[in-house]
């Protein structure tokens, strides 16, 4: 077989290798021990001198050639077979897995019910910031300077450096700071419950704790 039938004999046969194991049929029949290539190789030092040097080149530019192709195929070949086994394997395991639900917390049961039986009486759910103006925590609910409540061992002051009430801040110790924001907004009449958390500088025992929750409300008409 002369070199132009050897490389179109390989071309045509390489085609048609549809997988790995065809593949290394194919390498072991034009690269291997016992191709014809090989054979080439062997009787190299057969050939006259001048024969020699074309012949050599032409078995080396042949194997690189068609190493380099196999090599090529061969990781494409891998990639697809991975990705054939992963599609396979899939497993999608948030749908396979059964949950267990979880559950309302009793903080948050209690506040559920409590709004629903002031809702169904007219009543609106209001609720404000954590972090509140002295003045609405403490001033505007008549409050006096003197009062305990006021001092660093009753409240979380945040901000506390100057005279005027609006720029210092604490941690609400009740939430009776709505009250006081819900009839700035909305006046009189009003009817509204203010559930939530509020914050004392309590040492925290099996009855105390530094966080705590309410339940206040406020009832505003004419005829009450």
């Amino acid at each position: 077989m002369n070199r132009e039938s050897l490389h179109q004999t390989a071309q045509n046969e390489f085609v048609t290798v549809q997988d790995l194991k065809g593949l290394k049929e194919f390498e072991r029949n034009f690269l291997g021990k016992k191709s014809a290539i090989a054979t080439r190789s062997k009787n190299l030092k057969n050939a006259a001198p001048e024969e020699k040097k074309v012949l050599g080149k032409y078995i080396s530019d042949f194997r690189k050639d068609w190493e380099e192709k196999i090599q090529q195929q061969q990781k494409k070949f891998e990639a697809d077979a991975l990705a054939a086994k992963l599609e396979q394997e899939w497993l999608d395991t948030t749908k396979a897995a059964s949950f267990k639900k979880g559950s309302i917390h009793p903080l948050s049961r209690v506040q559920r019910r409590t709004e629903e039986i002031f809702t169904s009486m007219g009543f609106m759910i209001a609720d404000g910031p954590h972090i509140e103006s002295e003045w609405h925590n403490f001033d505007a609910l008549n409050i006096p300077d003197h009062h305990p409540a006021r001092d660093m061992q009753d409240t979380f002051w945040i901000k506390k450096d100057t005279e005027d009430s609006n720029k210092n801040f604490v941690l609400r110790t009740q939430t009776s700071n709505v009250q006081i924001r819900t009839m700035l907004k909305h006046g009189a009449p009003v009817r509204v419950v203010s559930p939530g958390r509020v914050f004392r500088n309590e040492d925290i025992d099996a009855t105390h704790d530094a966080v705590f929750y309410q339940v206040e409300g406020l009832l505003v008409d004419e005829g009450i």
